[in-house]
């Protein structure tokens, strides 16, 4: 018996494969995947940024070319541990592979005319809000996975190695807080706030990741020091509060 993607209520709804939950992020040029002529390189460069997940729309036509290149995209996805979701169709082949879950429950990044500042922020808060997978649209509607798109979840999976997303909860926008205790503050620029939720008994580290270098700089606060909590950095970047 095949190994499915499913939920389980104990990781919070997150997706698990092969035994483990799993923080699905992608992107891709287009959705019709099995059109793109270089087709096993793009979830290539998915999964070397550090992506697992895509959005493959199924043509309507069962013919020998699309079962070919489905089998191609499926084998290429196992082998990458990139999670497909799709919607039905293909049946004699999607029964063999267990990498696929249908219509996924999954935050869609849109940027069409709000620009790429706004497709961006918009997918760091919704990883902190706990959607269980995140993807940025294809162009024209979002940038689908061009550098930036890239970057952001290359940086995403820095910070997902050093907090556990699985048990967290959001607090206010942009910030969130996991059962070990660990706060997320995701800022889109330099600015100071306040940290009320500090124990003002308690020593901490704050680990700053530059999402667009990858930088990750670390200073350190007692709790007292919750009325002054200043970024490290010049532009888009998220912070990790944990006790020292």
């Amino acid at each position: 018996m095949l190994n499915k993607v499913i939920k389980k209520p104990e990781y919070n709804g997150y997706y698990v494969y092969n035994g483990s939950p799993v923080m699905l992020l992608g992107g891709a040029r287009q959705e019709n995947l099995l059109d793109l002529p270089d087709m096993v390189r793009h979830m290539e460069q998915l999964s070397e940024c550090g992506g697992n997940f895509v959005r493959c729309t199924l043509p309507s036509v069962e013919n020998a070319e699309y079962q070919a290149k489905l089998k191609l995209l499926l084998d290429t996805c196992l082998r990458l541990g990139i999670i497909v979701s799709m919607n039905e169709g293909f049946e004699n082949i999607v029964k063999h592979y267990p990498n696929i879950v249908y219509d996924a429950d999954a935050a869609l990044v849109r940027g069409s005319g709000r620009g790429v500042d706004a497709a961006v922020k918009e997918f760091w808060e919704s990883m902190l809000r706990g959607k269980p997978a995140v993807r940025f649209a294809p162009p024209p509607q979002g940038i689908g996975l061009d550098q930036t798109a890239q970057r952001h979840i290359r940086s995403a999976r820095i910070f997902l190695e050093s907090y556990d997303i699985f048990t967290s909860k959001p607090l206010t926008e942009g910030v969130a807080r996991n059962d070990a205790g660990d706060i997320a503050v995701f800022c889109i620029k330099p600015q100071t706030f306040r940290m009320d939720m500090l124990d003002p008994d308690e020593f901490y580290h704050i680990y700053w990741l530059d999402i667009v270098s990858g930088n990750v700089m670390r200073e350190s606060l007692s709790g007292q020091d919750k009325k002054a909590v200043t970024t490290m950095f010049g532009g888009l970047q998220i912070g990790i509060v944990k006790k020292a």
